[in-house]
C-alpha cells in the first residue's frame, strides 16, 4: 500500500467512551440473558439486509438487528454516520465496507484509514466488532485494473486490523476474486443465496 498502515492512529474520544459504554451496559441489563444489539454497518451490500436477517436467525434470542447500509458510499460517508450507529447502543458491530473506494489510486489507503477509525471508535466504547473482508467483486467492471487493490485491503483486516473477529469472505468467489454465478446477477451485488451464504459465514465466523 502507498503507506504503512502500521502508522495510522486511534482516534480520541474522551468522555464519551465512559457515557456510551454505560448505555450499552444498560440496555444489556434490560434485555433477555444472553441477548445481542448487533449493527450490520456497510454500503449497498448491506443495505439490502439479507446476510443481516440471516445472521440475526443464528444469535441468541431476544436479539436485535439493525441495518446502515448507504448504497454507493465509501467509508468516509459511512464513517460520518457513526453517531446513528451509537444511538442504537450497539453490542456488536458487522462492518463490511471499502469496495467503493477501491476502484482508484490509493483506495485501499482511503478505505483502510477510515475504517480503522470505524473500529477504534467502537472498541474503545466497549462494543464488539466485526470486520467483513470485501466480498469477490473482479467480476464488476470498475474492478478491473484495481483488483491489487482489494488483495491489499482484505490482508490488512486479516493481519493487522485490531478488532474482535475477521470474516473470510472467499467462499463466495472463484479463484480470481469472482463472485460465483449463483451468488451474484452482476458481479458486485449478492443474489439472495449470496446474501445467505454471507449471513452464514459470519455467524459461524464470529458469533
Amino acid at each position: 500500500m502507498e503507506e504503512s498502515l502500521h502508522t495510522l492512529v486511534y482516534i480520541a474520544l474522551g468522555g464519551l467512551v465512559l457515557g456510551f459504554t454505560a448505555k450499552v451496559l444498560q440496555r444489556l441489563a434490560e434485555s433477555p440473558r444472553g441477548a445481542l444489539r448487533v449493527v450490520c454497518l456497510g454500503d449497498s451490500i448491506t443495505a439490502n439486509g439479507g446476510y443481516c436477517r440471516e445472521l440475526a436467525t443464528h444469535l441468541p434470542k431476544g436479539s436485535k438487528v439493525k441495518v446502515f447500509g448507504y448504497a454507493g458510499q465509501g467509508t468516509k460517508h459511512i464513517l460520518s454516520n457513526i453517531d446513528d450507529v451509537l444511538a442504537f447502543y450497539p453490542t456488536d458491530v458487522v462492518i463490511l465496507a471499502g469496495v467503493n473506494d477501491l476502484p482508484r489510486k490509493g483506495g485501499d489507503t482511503v478505505a483502510a484509514t477510515n475504517l480503522l477509525k470505524m473500529y477504534a471508535t467502537f472498541r474503545q466504547l466497549g462494543i464488539r466488532v466485526t470486520a467483513v473482508q470485501i466480498t469477490p467483486w473482479h467480476g464488476y467492471p470498475t474492478a478491473k485494473g484495481f483488483e491489487q487493490n482489494t488483495y491489499n485491503l482484505n490482508s490488512w483486516i486479516a493481519r493487522e486490523a485490531v478488532v474482535d473477529a475477521v470474516v473470510n469472505t472467499s467462499a463466495l468467489g472463484d479463484n480470481n476474486y469472482y463472485l460465483l454465478p449463483e451468488y451474484s446477477a452482476d458481479g458486485l451485488h449478492l443474489t439472495a443465496k449470496g446474501q445467505k451464504v454471507l449471513g452464514g459465514l459470519i455467524a459461524t465466523q464470529s458469533f
